[in-house]
């Protein structure tokens, strides 16, 4: 409240809290292990927090990632002082045993090794990269669309639940990305209705519309104010957006599960139009657009050749009327 009234300056609160966090853990461990972890955290990971803090905000998720890597690289030393072995003296065969059989988090300690290895605090010692995960749970098509109409139709569903599960389910759209769009996204034309998820404004059905401009409506009669930037799913906090983790919760309340609703969306959609046209319309990252490309093992061959052919067309038509115009 404060800091909506002005009195306090804006604040990123999972930012915020990494600091204290991290002289807390600190605190507790060897010395020799906090003299080489504190400047990894502050002047490595912080620093890509703030970073990204500055592009798109700080999520608990990027809390977490910045954690998680804290407490590998401390486990890591630990483990090494077990073996009786000093971070400098660590060799190639002392990380192909840490991995030997890890779960997946112990190959994080890569990010720590690289930034070590650029000061000279260890040798060459290379961790390799996992393998990228396919997604392997999907919703069946019939329950999407069982959902979609859910979303669109059924009144006593909340109507944050109904926007929030319908543009997850037709567009494929992560919950950070829903909980980051702010009114000012909504653009209204007449009578259709357009949604700006990347560069992109994408028309909105009729229905949906319908849905999304309630959910418009209702944030800014819940904070009173026709602020553009205004969280389209509000939080509880004056200003504040919903975070991701309770709207996955209400929405998983109501039978619709994010990961598996996003990757049949992203499927269909993939099936159906070529990477890169699908990183404009939704917004998302052309390595994403191309990897579901080729999950749809869809051959667009054929769709840049005759792109390419009208291209080649309309380029003659333009040059053919502009020599009628000059000989005129």
């Amino acid at each position: 409240m404060l800091v909506r009234a002005g009195v306090l300056p804006e604040r990123l609160e999972y930012l915020e809290r990494l600091e204290p966090w991290l002289d807390q853990t600190l605190s507790g461990c060897p010395k020799a292990h906090a003299r080489v972890v504190r400047p990894f955290a502050q002047w490595h990971l912080l620093r890509r927090a703030r970073a990204r803090a500055a592009r798109q905000g700080f999520t608990s998720h990027a809390a977490r990632w910045a954690r998680t890597h804290v407490l590998i690289a401390l486990e890591f030393l630990a483990w090494l002082d077990e073996r009786g072995t000093s971070l400098a003296d660590a060799r190639q065969a002392d990380i192909d045993d840490w991995l030997h059989d890890a779960a997946q988090t112990r190959y994080l300690v890569r990010a720590f090794l690289a930034w070590t290895r650029a000061r000279r605090l260890t040798s060459d010692l290379q961790v390799p990269t996992l393998p990228h995960s396919e997604p392997d749970t999907f919703l069946d098509e019939a329950s999407r669309w069982q959902l979609l109409e859910r979303c669109l139709n059924d009144g006593q569903m909340p109507l944050d639940v109904r926007t929030a599960g319908g543009l997850l389910l037709l567009y494929g759209q992560m919950i950070s990305r829903l909980t980051r769009l702010t009114s000012g996204d909504i653009h209204h034309n007449q009578a259709e209705t357009y949604l700006r998820l990347d560069n992109v404004p994408v028309l909105i059905p009729g229905k949906l519309a319908t849905v999304v401009r309630a959910q418009q409506d209702a944030a800014t009669r819940r904070r009173n104010s026709a602020d553009p930037d205004r969280p389209l799913f509000p939080g509880r906090a004056p200003g504040a957006r919903a975070s991701n983790e309770v709207l996955t919760r209400r929405l998983r309340q109501h039978g619709i599960e994010p990961r598996h609703s996003r990757n049949r969306a992203l499927a269909d959609w993939a099936s159906e139009l070529p990477a890169p046209v699908l990183a404009d319309l939704l917004g998302i990252h052309i390595t994403t657009a191309a990897r579901w490309a080729q999950r749809t093992r869809h051959d667009w061959t054929s769709f840049i050749a005759a792109r390419a052919d009208q291209g080649m067309s309309t380029n003659q038509r333009r040059s053919t009327s502009r020599n009628t115009a000059w000989s005129d």
